[in-house]
C-alpha cells in the first residue's frame, strides 16, 4: 500500500489516519483514540477539556476537578 506524507498520524497510535479522524490542539486522532485521560471513555470533540497535568478530560472528570480544587480551597 502507498502511503502519503500528506496524511495525518494519530497522537496516541502513532500510526497514519487513512479515515474520519479528530483534530484537536494541533494534534490528529483516530476517533476511537480521542478519549478522556481518566475514564478512557471517548469524548465528542465539541466537549473536551485540555490540563496540562491530566491530559484530555471529559466533562464529568472536568467538574470533578472543580470540585475537589475548590475543597482544597477550604482547607488550606
Amino acid at each position: 500500500m502507498h502511503y502519503s506524507a500528506d496524511l495525518p498520524v494519530c497522537k496516541y497510535c502513532n500510526e497514519i489516519i487513512e479515515e474520519d479522524f479528530i483534530e484537536a490542539l494541533g494534534e490528529s486522532y483516530h476517533e476511537d483514540h480521542f478519549f478522556c485521560s481518566i475514564c478512557q471513555l471517548t469524548i465528542d470533540i465539541e466537549v473536551f477539556y485540555k490540563f496540562l497535568v491530566f491530559g484530555i478530560l471529559c466533562s464529568l472528570f472536568r467538574k470533578e476537578l472543580k470540585r475537589e480544587k475548590k475543597m482544597l480551597r477550604v482547607f488550606i
